[in-house]
């Protein structure tokens, strides 16, 4: 089986809602076929052949077993192309047999995901212990599901016996294995932070850099409230060393823009420039770390 030819373009929220039947609504030629569970519907569909196939190679886990017999679970599959689509580092790290369990019991939930019952936003815990984040997105083409930066394909939701199956165009990875920017795009509060980056000529590859290390406080949508941060500005957001919540201490920190900023640590609570409290701290990935932030930031330069 294959989905659909047009399998990357979003789905209206209507339509994905009538495509729950008790059989694939990729392919309506198996109308009439027994609904299995959810290891043997996704081993019915060629495009996720790379996916069970890891499933397979869990050893003593035995997640293609877990999915099969467990009850009231979802799976978020991504498709053949999404695993080739890998950059090398990553397609390396599944050669591990504990990198693989890890990442694919991320794509495994221990509860229904009921398409028709999701909010506009939600965080659902995943298997491996961290979080998916799920978005509900307007276009001009009707209501599209994202799943962390990832996207819902069409047609792309499947009842099996004993839960469902939603078919995504990305794979999905806990932060470890991700850099600050995928620290920063997997989380649906810091896109407007995400679209600011990628607008900076140059300054998302910077931050993609395996060797090197950086804080960034991620102001969410909330705090800049539909402004836009030029350049500088989230420049003077990222500092250029790796700094936890433990290892900051009330001080000043030169910032990427060259400017400062002051940091003060009273207890648990961590303020930038007197103003900013860092609301989640500790996203932490392989070339840094994420801190959220209630208020935008302005460098002495811009005031």
């Amino acid at each position: 089986m294959q989905l659909t030819k047009n399998r990357y373009s979003p789905i209206p929220v209507i339509l994905l809602l009538f495509s729950l039947v008790l059989t694939s609504c990729l392919d309506s030629s198996d109308s009439d076929q027994t609904v299995g569970n959810l290891f043997e519907e996704a081993d019915r569909i060629s495009d996720f052949n790379t996916f069970v196939d890891y499933l397979g190679d869990t050893g003593a886990a035995e997640l293609d077993s877990t999915i099969a017999q467990g009850s009231q679970m979802t799976v978020i599959i991504p498709t053949n192309d999404a695993f080739d689509d890998l950059p090398s580092n990553l397609t390396d790290t599944l050669s591990s047999e504990e990198a693989r369990i890890e990442v694919l019991s991320y794509h495994i939930l221990n509860e229904l995901v009921e398409p028709n019952n999701l909010e506009e936003t939600e965080d659902i815990q995943s298997m491996q212990g961290e979080y998916l984040y799920f978005e509900l997105v307007s276009t001009n083409q009707g209501t599209s599901l994202n799943i962390n930066d990832s996207e819902l394909l069409q047609g792309g939701i499947l009842s099996a016996s004993n839960g469902y199956i939603y078919a995504v165009d990305q794979v999905l990875f806990p932060d470890s294995y991700l850099d600050v920017t995928g620290l920063i795009a997997k989380r649906y509060q810091l896109n407007d932070l995400q679209d600011a980056i990628e607008d900076v000529a140059g300054l998302e590859e910077d931050l993609q850099n395996p060797n090197g290390e950086f804080t960034v406080f991620a102001p969410s949508d909330e705090a800049l409230d539909g402004t836009s941060p030029t350049g500088n500005e989230i420049q003077y957001y990222i500092l250029e060393e790796k700094l936890t919540s433990a290892e900051f201490s009330s001080q000043t920190y030169t910032t990427m823009s060259g400017d400062e900023l002051d940091v003060d640590v009273s207890g648990a609570t961590i303020t930038i420039n007197g103003e900013a409290t860092v609301t989640t701290a500790d996203i932490e990935g392989i070339n840094g770390v994420v801190h959220i932030i209630d208020t935008p930031l302005e460098a002495p330069s811009e005031e």
